[in-house]
């Protein structure tokens, strides 16, 4: 291959548990590159693939994608298959100013300029394969699901388009990625008997699934947007199954393109087993070929740039780039699966369809009505207090005093806007009504975006046989539908206004520019509206920090707190880089959330609740994020991170010495969850003894042992279904029931003691310990590192209070302020008190503290403000200044040099007073290796 090329990074799982899907793309990406190498690449130069394995996971496909770029100097990426892999690597892409093109069907409701997307999008499967489901097959759903995004979110948007009057889902099962044991499942379904199973399982866990349901002798339809001909040619017993699905492409389309790509593919792979997704990759190659073409150079700008213009005659047909979504423009198709493991086309969209990407899933935006697409034209008088749209009604006028006809003005879904000239018979005569009718010039621009028009008799309804309907469809700069100009004549004047009709155009084409301007403003307008009205907290919009628009909970803010606004402009000036703070205004905390996008900054601006009435227990108390009192910035991001966890399923590690909070931080993710109104059930590994913890767990029948409960007794996971199991201490758990740990989370099901009977759970698990797991597992052997790896999706570290001296003063005082609540009291600390604090070490951290100011409140009797001598004795004795760190080398001579890495340990051990934590992070490794370094260099470390 020539020094000069096209670097293209291709990640797929090429392991893992979609690479049954993802393996069928890269082996497309593949090709496409080679064909397109075969036609002189673009302008002579060759595409050059370099292929990773991201093994289906988010932090693998963070990792291969800085090695492709900082490593290999790749141009763009293509690939990633499931959606937590997608948004994990959007960080990424922006920081070093790379594209992704994805290639897979999602959810929708996003729009990054480092992403191109040209998988479907649920307008174009959905939006026609559900009215085809109920018509076709039945109206009783069961949803069963893989545990990820993209099937949480489709599920939602179905029961958004499904009548509860006349549909039902009757249940709903999510496993997680690579389950292969479905029985727990297919008993619900048995039982159940819904009329569809519809499916968004993925990879092995779809074709286990499959083929369970094929053995189990259940007979009913399954439809889903994403089994293809990949998941289908894995199914041992395929036949059997009644399958339906819907997707841009089949592997049965009949085009040429489509022949050509088929035999192609079977020629180079020795397979003619080809699904939508792997279409969708190949695609995209000719589609960036095509930009490349274009381009003036290989920058990411110009890239971009012609990506936006870049169309393809694909193997489905005709498609396109959407130049404001990203997003491809591209066929509907809906099969059923047949003998030969190939999917018959039982319905297909006459052209390529528009995507759209922003859907109001339910519990998303419950307040915004979803798009309908267009199946009539309706009406809408404006009201008096609704904003005029300036320059559009100045042209409506100028063209409807150069013509005699009447003109109509309309959105993209048929709602009339404006209207010139309605003196003429068709106001009174009730024709405005048969508009709605299908018949009329109008009402076909909509529909097939073209210029149209209906004349005399051929109108279906009587008030329209007079006039003669012409609909003018107006695009804007991308060639999407924005509106429609429609035209209304008298038969008599029908021939002149076919003469006129070239100019009427190019008037009207004038008027899609203003009509696209309007229509921008509109939505601008609406989306301050919205801001203005629904957000709950204050926000504000700053450009080069100079206010720009604040929003009503904002206003009462400032003029409550006038001092908010200056010290948040004068913190901004000093951290430009800021994202997120916490800072005390009198009585009042705020937190401050910042998006900054160039030299605008969104600020939100939400009040905490410092603390309760004197008469609401800690038991009646609701522990959220928001009640949390700190601002360090490590301790901020901690709280992002759990915010981030609480909106996904994922289990969760909380690692933190005792007293640092893992147990409210728990509690706090259970309540800015979705489970939030389900039992939270704590339970402390250290604190049962080891002969009791299974029993416990798991629950026993009656008789499993002598004094067991009659009747039997449930176990916590049981209690804890469909909430949150909260497992403290987690490090504390004995070996063997780790074991038993780990098959409940990959099975998702419990078996008391002394039955066999498998009870399915649906338990999220939060874990938490003060040891470092890494180096039990490493070097006492008493944890599972498989356990370790399934809890520890997210991990959640809780600094000491050593280490967030800061929020010292502020945890005091609040603390101080409950207790004044509590007893009518104004007392406050002395700054001498306060700086005892500060010195002081806490080794017992945020619960020694509260602690320590409860007993100085009650020994400072009737003073009112608490001094140093109020101060317990014990912290008094306990105090010291902090003794400097010795580290010493002691089995090697004195006289022997020290390597350069074992120098730089020292020299951080030293620095950071032997925080082993800290010095892993400066030198950039875990504390397992740091451990073994210190080992192998033979370093001792004494206090």
């Amino acid at each position: 291959m020539s020094n000069k090329t096209f670097k293209i990074g291709i990640l797929f799982s090429l392991t893992g548990a979609t690479a049954v899907t993802e393996l069928g793309q890269c082996q497309a990406a593949l090709l496409a590159i080679k064909h397109i190498n075969e036609m002189g690449g673009v302008g002579g130069i060759p595409f050059e693939p370099i292929v990773e394995d991201i093994a289906s996971d988010p932090f693998v496909t963070i990792e291969k994608a800085k090695k492709l770029i900082e490593d290999d100097h790749v141009c763009l990426l293509i690939g990633v298959y499931t959606s937590a892999c997608r948004q994990a690597l959007l960080p990424t892409l922006k920081y070093y100013d790379r594209l992704l093109i994805y290639p897979t069907i999602y959810e929708g409701n996003e729009q990054n300029d480092w992403v191109f997307y040209t998988g479907a999008l649920p307008n174009q499967q959905l939006s026609y394969f559900l009215p085809w489901i109920i018509k076709n097959l039945g109206n009783s759903f069961y949803l069963v699901s893989s545990d990820y995004v993209y099937p949480r979110k489709i599920n939602q948007y179905i029961r958004s388009q499904l009548d509860p009057s006349s549909t039902t889902i009757v249940g709903e099962t999510y496993s997680p990625l690579g389950t292969k044991n479905f029985d727990p499942v297919l008993s619900k379904i048995e039982c159940l008997k819904p009329a569809i199973l519809f499916s968004t399982l993925v990879g092995n866990s779809a074709v286990s699934f499959y083929e369970q349901l094929g053995e189990s002798g259940l007979t009913l339809p399954i439809c889903s947007p994403i089994t293809a001909e990949t998941e289908i040619a894995e199914i041992k017993l395929a036949n059997g199954l009644d399958i339906y699905s819907s997707f841009p492409y089949f592997q049965s389309v009949s085009t040429s393109a489509n022949h050509t790509f088929v035999r192609e593919f079977q020629a180079e792979f020795g397979t003619d087993v080809i699904s939508s997704v792997m279409e969708n990759t190949y695609n995209s190659l000719f589609l960036l070929a095509n930009a490349l073409q274009i381009a003036p150079d290989f920058t990411t700008v110009s890239i971009r740039k012609a990506l936006k213009q870049s169309s393809f005659d694909a193997p489905q047909g005709y498609v396109r780039f959407d130049e404001r979504t990203q997003h491809l423009w591209q066929h509907s198709r809906i099969g059923k699966l047949n003998d030969h493991k190939q999917f018959d086309i039982v319905w297909e969209s006459k052209s390529s369809i528009q995507p759209v990407p922003f859907i109001a899933y339910p519990s998303d935006v419950s307040q915004l009505q979803r798009k309908q697409p267009v199946h009539s034209l309706t009406f809408s008088q404006p009201t008096s207090g609704e904003r005029p749209w300036g320059q559009m009604a100045t042209v409506m006028s100028h063209i409807a005093n150069l013509y005699p006809y009447m003109f109509l003005l309309t959105n993209e879904t048929g709602q009339i806007i404006d209207r010139k000239n309605t003196n003429l018979d068709l106001q009174s005569s009730g024709a405005l009504d048969s508009l709605l009718k299908n018949e009329n010039g109008i009402f076909h621009a909509l529909k097939d975006l073209k210029l149209s028009w209906v004349k005399g008799k051929k109108h279906s309804d009587t008030s329209l046989k007079p006039f003669t309907t012409v609909g003018i469809p107006l695009l804007n700069q991308s060639g999407c539908l924005i509106g429609v100009l429609g035209v209304i004549a008298p038969d008599h004047q029908t021939e002149q206004l076919i003469e006129q009709l070239p100019i009427i155009e190019t008037l009207a084409s004038s008027l899609s520019i203003v009509l696209e301007e309007a229509q921008k403003q509109r939505l601008y307008d609406d989306l301050f509206e919205l801001l203005y009205e629904k957000e709950k907290g204050g926000l504000i919009i700053l450009k080069n920090n100079e206010l720009l628009f604040s929003n009503r909970h904002a206003l009462a803010i400032f003029q409550e707190l006038p001092s908010v606004l200056p010290v948040l402009l004068e913190h901004l000036s000093a951290n430009p880089q800021s994202h997120h703070l916490r800072k005390r205004f009198g009585q009042e905390l705020l937190e401050i959330n910042i998006e900054e996008k160039n030299d605008t900054k969104l600020v939100r601006l939400k009040r905490l609740i410092v603390n309760k009435t004197s008469h609401t227990s800690r038991q009646d108390q609701k522990i959220t994020f928001e009640t949390m009192i700190g601002v360090d910035d490590a301790f901020l991001r901690s709280i992002n991170l759990a915010k981030i966890a609480a909106n996904t399923d994922s289990n969760v590690l909380i690692i933190g010495e005792s007293g640092t909070g893992k147990e409210l931080f728990a509690n706090a993710i259970h309540n800015d969850s979705s489970r939030k109104n389900q039992p939270f059930i704590p339970i402390n590994c250290g604190a049962i003894p080891k002969d009791l913890m299974q029993s416990e767990l798991f629950g026993y029948t009656e008789g499993a042992f002598t004094g067991a409960i009659k009747g039997g007794k449930k176990g916590l996971f049981e209690a804890a279904d469909n909430g949150t199991l909260f497992l403290d201490e987690i490090g504390e758990m004995p070996l063997e029931l780790q074991i038993n740990l780990l098959r409940v989370l990959q099975e998702r099901e419990v078996t008391r003691i002394g039955s066999h009977k498998r009870i399915p759970i649906n338990v999220r698990i939060i874990a938490a310990t003060n040891k470092n797991i890494m180096d039990e597992i490493a070097y006492n052997g008493s944890f599972r590192s498989d356990l370790y790896f399934r809890l520890n999706v997210f991990q959640i570290d809780l600094l000491p209070l050593r280490e967030r001296r800061q929020d010292i003063p502020e945890l005091a005082e609040h603390f101080l302020l409950k207790l004044n609540k509590e007893n009518n009291t104004q007392k406050t600390f002395s700054k001498r008190t306060i700086d005892l604090f500060l010195k002081y070490h806490w080794p017992g951290n945020i619960r020694e503290l509260s602690n320590v100011v409860e007993r100085s409140y009650y020994l400072s009797r009737l003073d009112t403000e608490i001094a140093q001598q109020h101060v317990t004795s014990f912290i008094h004795a306990n105090y010291t200044e902090p003794a400097p760190i010795e580290v010493v080398s002691s089995s090697l001579p004195s006289n022997q040099p020290l390597s350069n890495e074992k120098q730089l340990i020292i020299e951080w051990l030293d620095k950071t007073g032997a925080n082993i934590s800290k010095v892993a992070r400066q030198l950039n490794m875990s504390r397992t290796t740091l451990y073994k370094k210190i080992n192998f260099y033979e370093i001792k470390i004494k206090r």
